[in-house]
């Protein structure tokens, strides 16, 4: 079974071509020409505000119409049809080629011999899988349950209780700015009750724990409550629509690496200068939602002229986060449970509510001698002009809420990790320049990753491979957008004289070179692993015909049919 966990969640198990697989991709094709011929019969027109919004919602009408027939647009529609049902079934007919060894498919078939025994998932921010007994996941949950301020005993007579107001109030607010038939996409009929399970944070497990024994007091998790298909998943999603534009104003709020990045290379920083870690503890249970909603509206009073709230008041506002949120109520193995503190991890609107009232409190505590802060969510990074500095403010942070505590990552102890994955801008430029070659790029990132062995303690680096770009070039061929788009962004994507052959076999070499580091077994030791996990391998595309009508629904689409 290792070996076929080794190969990580990114990767992905080549199916056959068979007839259910020909219905998935019919559904697709169908759906696509149910846009066009939608946006066939639509005639040119200048939306309002309200209008333009309520035509990027992402959830179905609540009835469909078939609109009419187009002379232009049928015949192309029906010779894509006829292309992609030709093509399928060719495939249909040559031999399943797997990308699985034998040794990964005798570990497949015993995962899923064992799949009633054992629970499968994916680790808390590494990306790794992780294998826990039935019974100990259970356990962890019931742990976690134990929390009397946090979780309580609830029942479906409840559930339907929170889930009629919440519709209610979406009907009576909504209604005030949206027709009727536009407010019925944001209430489910039928919702699906919540789903409560944990992610383990692998990175948090004692060193001195060996994994073959550890038990669930070594383990700490992240509670998460799905609520996709939940009574409050689809106006949650309204509510960080309207809202998202006020985090602009949350000046340490970053949403990704190259964002804080680029904060730090603009900073002008004096050498010595001193660094940190914060972490808030459990945050996002921790939090007071009324605060929490103070914080968004007051937010929003200062910055009300950056927002297009469509007429709805701060009432209105609030009186639709304090619905969504009471709807808390969630199962776990056929059980009912209310959450009755803070917010839920995994509702859409539960991570803007965060970072607006985290910003509430930094406004209090930053002082003079901090330099520089950026936070991601629970995760802080600060430069301060001194160690005092630096303990100060977590002093600060500390005193601002009483439920909600920081700690100060301890970078000799704490484990770190590190994912890297190098796209496809080094093979963008491996034609034209010899520097890109697959082999100097592994060495490039051997170099890199060296730095980090010889400078930072118990760090997972996890390196995901290169991805095949001639199966890109072999999709998106025809594609007016795309062929404008690498000619700019990937030339030798767009170099008739690098051959698919040549593209293969260099993206080939750069994932070969990067799994051989990683089987070398130079960076492995008591504290430091180098993790590779292939994006994907023995990638087969069938090859299709494209028609003008793609481009039609290009905006639409994320990736080519």
């Amino acid at each position: 079974m290792e070996a076929v966990l080794n190969l990580g969640p990114s990767f992905a198990i080549a199916t056959a071509v068979n007839q259910k697989l020909l219905d998935s991709v019919m559904c697709g094709f169908y759906k696509i020409a149910y846009q066009a011929q939608w946006r066939e019969n639509s005639h040119p027109t200048v939306l309002d505000r309200i209008s333009s919004f309520t035509a990027s919602i992402l959830f179905p009408r609540t009835s469909v119409l078939t609109p009419k027939p187009s002379p232009s647009l049928e015949p192309a529609l029906a010779t894509l049809q006829l292309n992609i049902i030709q093509a399928y079934s060719r495939l249909t007919r040559t031999e399943h080629a797997s990308n699985l060894t034998e040794r990964e498919r005798r570990g497949l078939k015993k995962l899923l011999e064992l799949r009633n025994e054992l629970r499968y998932s994916v680790s808390d921010k590494s990306g790794d899988f992780v294998v826990l007994t039935q019974t100990m996941d259970k356990d962890l949950v019931n742990r976690d349950f134990s929390d009397a301020t946090t979780y309580e005993k609830s029942s479906t007579t409840a559930f339907d209780k929170v889930s009629s107001e919440l519709r209610s109030t979406i009907k009576r607010i909504l209604g005030k700015i949206m027709n009727a038939k536009t407010v019925k996409r944001f209430i489910l009929t039928f919702p699906i009750v919540p789903t409560y399970y944990t992610s383990v944070k692998i990175h948090k497990i004692p060193a001195d724990v060996d994994l073959k024994d550890i038990t669930e007091k070594e383990i700490r998790t992240r509670p998460i409550i799905s609520s996709c298909g939940g009574p409050s998943d689809r106006i949650s999603w309204f509510l960080v629509k309207l809202l998202s534009p006020l985090l602009h104003n949350v000046a340490a709020h970053v949403t990704n690496v190259e964002e804080f990045i680029s904060a730090l290379n603009r900073s002008d920083l004096p050498e010595n200068v001193c660094y940190a870690s914060f972490d808030a503890v459990s945050l996002y249970t921790n939090i007071d939602n009324d605060e929490a909603i103070d914080a968004v509206l007051d937010l929003l009073q200062r910055h009300h002229n950056e927002v297009h709230t469509f007429g709805l008041t701060g009432d209105d506002l609030r009186e639709l986060l304090v619905a969504t949120l009471s709807c808390n109520i969630f199962q776990f193995d056929g059980n009912f449970y209310r959450q009755k503190r803070g917010l839920a991890m995994g509702l859409r609107i539960s991570p803007l509510l965060a970072v607006v009232y985290m910003d509430r409190i930094e406004r209090k505590s930053l002082n003079s001698g901090i330099l520089f802060y950026k936070r991601y969510i629970d995760d802080v990074f600060v430069i301060g002009s001194a160690d005092s500095d630096l303990n100060t403010l977590l002093e600060t942070l500390n005193t601002c809420d009483p439920n909600i505590s920081f700690t100060s990552v301890n970078m000799e102890h704490d484990w770190k990790l590190l994912n890297i994955f190098i796209g496809g801008n080094d093979m963008c430029g491996y034609c034209r320049h010899p520097s890109y070659a697959p082999n100097i790029c592994v060495q490039h990132i051997k170099e890199s990753i060296q730095i980090i062995y010889d400078n930072v303690p118990r760090v997972i680096v996890s390196l995901t491979t290169m991805l095949h770009l001639e199966v890109l070039r072999q999709t998106d061929k025809g594609h007016t957008f795309c062929v404008k788009l690498h000619k700019n962004e990937c030339g030798c994507e767009n170099n008739t004289t690098f051959t698919d052959a040549d593209i293969a076999k260099a993206c080939i070499d750069y994932a070969n070179g990067e799994l051989a580091l990683g089987s070398s077994g130079i960076f492995d030791k008591d504290d430091f692993t180098l993790a590779v996990q292939p994006f994907f391998r023995d990638i087969v595309d069938p090859p299709m015909k494209v028609l003008e009508i793609i481009n039609r629904c290009r905006e639409d689409l994320t990736h080519p049919l």
